[in-house]
């Protein structure tokens, strides 16, 4: 979600699939109607921080944290939410205003909050008590998903073996195993926070010391793919990150990057500090577009990216970095149907973010 997409919402308003809902300290209950009432129609998105008339009036910044938890802990709870669910949630700040927001997709099951379901229509979330309607609802489930049909006529040779193997590297992504109780348990994405957003800045050489704090704050923000979040050491979590940019990193042929894939876990904790470490690491281009892409997790003009990282003219940090960087859609303009207004700004694409975070696409 970038800030584009963001204004993209705000501006059409609520409806079938959009919901805005204020939330200054904590979660209003209503969220999980729309919650489910999204899932068991045709998905949607939900803004928090946001008024109905689309105007962010913010999340308190401290409250941020524990509203997510509080999300991701709701969400897998089977009492409150039935069948248990997992979304990302993408913090963006606008103005200077924190708001959460929420991507849902639609569901192959039917889903109920506190033991009621919910439905979708127009801007509003419907109870469903009585049995016709449910009955339709499963009736409208059964005609778009097929999990639950039986084809007597397939066999094995009219499988896709690839789908196979994609499946299982997406279910060791997101699932870890018990040792106790050998079950599978879904993994919980994560943001970095202020250490390891600390330690990635001095890995790829951005100056903390001359940034802002809602740029600072848009790093701490950053979501990290499920398998990272449970690895506490530094050392193992960035050389594993770094395995993760070379092989994503290979399939962005315009922006050369060039990581060392070869360097060993015992080598890296040696008494390096985090700069040398990421020199180890990185080439001096893979670290500038590093740079570019975590600085611009906050928008940014092309004035404050030339100034942050010390390039002489501004033709040659467009043709050396931003457009190839553009090109592979990592990162965006703001204004997209203006590229030169003077109002310009550029920002890091949800597939840019997902390349930091360490996501497989």
């Amino acid at each position: 979600m970038t800030s584009y997409e963001l204004n993209k919402i705000l501006s059409h308003g609520e409806d079938l699939h959009n919901e805005f809902k204020q939330a200054v300290e904590k979660v209003p209950p209503s969220f999980y109607d729309t919650v489910v009432s999204f899932l068991n129609r045709e998905g949607g998105t939900i803004v928090l921080g946001a008024d109905d008339d689309g105007n962010i009036v913010g999340i308190n910044k401290n409250a941020v944290e524990q509203m997510k938890k509080d999300i991701i802990t709701t969400l897998n709870n089977k009492n409150v939410i039935n069948p248990p669910v997992n979304f990302p949630i993408y913090p963006l700040i606008e103005n200077g205003n924190t708001v959460l927001c929420i991507k849902i997709p639609v569901s192959s099951q039917i889903h109920s909050h506190a033991g009621i379901i919910f439905d979708r229509e127009n801007d509003s979330d419907i109870r469903i008590e009585d049995n016709a309607r449910i009955s339709d609802l499963y009736f409208r489930k059964r005609s778009h998903f097929t999990e639950n049909e039986i084809y007597p006529y397939l066999d094995e040779t009219d499988l896709d073996e690839k789908l196979f193997d994609k499946a299982r590297a997406f279910i060791r992504s997101v699932f870890k195993e018990d040792d106790l109780f050998r079950t599978k348990i879904p993994l919980v994405s994560a943001v970095l926070g202020k250490e390891k957003a600390e330690v990635f800045m001095e890995l790829v050489g951005l100056d903390k010391s001359r940034l802002n704090n809602e740029t600072i704050f848009a790093i701490e923000s950053l979501e990290l793919a499920p398998e990272y979040t449970e690895i506490e050491d530094l050392d193992e979590l960035f050389l594993k990150k770094g395995v993760s940019w070379g092989g994503e990193g290979s399939k962005l042929k315009k922006l050369r990057l060039l990581i060392n894939n070869k360097l060993q876990i015992d080598d890296f904790k040696k008494g390096w500090s985090w700069s040398q470490k990421g020199v180890e690491l990185f080439d001096k281009r893979t670290m500038t577009i590093f740079k570019i892409l975590l600085f611009c997790l906050s928008a940014q003009t092309i004035d404050n990216i030339q100034f942050i990282l010390n390039f002489n003219t501004r033709n040659k940090l467009r043709e050396l970095y931003l457009n190839p960087v553009r090109d592979e859609e990592l990162l965006e303009y703001t204004i997209k149907d203006k590229p030169n207004s003077p109002r310009q700004r550029y920002i890091t694409t949800e597939k840019g973010r997902r390349f930091l975070g360490g996501f497989e696409d």
